[in-house]
């Protein structure tokens, strides 16, 4: 999970690609896997990530944070 400013946790966390298309990381818990979904078509999954390689996909620039 993720921490917000606010400090809450965080299992949608907006996205953004360098091509600026918004997209939502989602935590399943039970799985410990982020889904990156369309926002709206959760069911259309465009890639899945554990979260060592979710945080890897953030700091090599794939994806970043929409806040």
């Amino acid at each position: 999970m993720y921490v917000n400013e606010s400090s809450d946790p965080v299992s949608v966390i907006p996205l953004s690609t360098n091509g600026e298309t918004t997209l939502n990381a989602v935590w399943k818990q039970r799985k410990e896997t982020w889904y990156i979904v369309e926002p709206g078509n959760e069911k259309n999954v465009i890639d899945m990530f554990t979260p060592r390689q979710f945080q890897e996909a953030i700091e090599n620039g794939k994806y970043s944070f929409k806040w």
